[in-house]
């Protein structure tokens, strides 16, 4: 039911209640420690792929839910825990990206308006690796800082800032 919810645009602001609700019932601290919003993990069939020019490289990119993403990384189906701690991480430093799912792999997307986006796009694989290095240790720090009554971003990326155009 919540995967049926969650495919349709107009539900999207009922979501994340819902999700607020059930991160407290299993017993998960709210606030600035959790991501405002979870990584969507979506079809394959349901995006629709095309290609970008950046810093004068081809590169892919897929159209969801009125949103351009590029690729961060791909996964063995295998691999797919790895691909959702991956998302978890970047969701937690306010950086939109989903999850594409298909038979055979899993692909990280990262909108393409996020400010991080250029950097992840063309260099992710090498990014995500050290990013999944240092993640316990980083969230580890972001939860003290909480406590102590503030948590800026922690990984210097760029925090969410969209612009109302894209950027080719």
């Amino acid at each position: 039911m919540y995967g049926d919810l969650e495919r349709q645009a107009w539900n999207q602001e009922m979501l994340e209640p819902l999700e607020k609700q059930i991160l407290k019932l299993l017993g998960l601290r709210l606030g600035e420690i959790l991501p405002t919003r979870l990584p969507l993990v979506v079809d394959g069939a349901t995006v629709t792929p095309f290609k970008f020019c950046l810093a004068e490289v081809l590169q892919e990119g897929i159209y969801y839910d009125r949103e351009f993403y590029g690729l961060v990384k791909t996964q063995e189906l295998v691999g797919r825990l790895q691909m959702h701690r991956m998302a978890w991480a970047l969701a937690q430093q306010e950086v939109a990206c989903i999850l594409v799912q298909d038979k055979t792999r899993m692909n990280l997307w990262v909108n393409v308006r996020s400010p991080a986006a250029p950097v992840l796009i063309q260099r992710g694989p090498a990014i995500m690796a050290q990013l999944m290095k240092l993640h316990p240790w980083l969230c580890r720090s972001k939860e003290r800082r909480a406590t102590q009554g503030s948590a800026p971003g922690y990984l210097g990326l760029p925090t969410k800032n969209y612009s109302s155009t894209l950027a080719a």
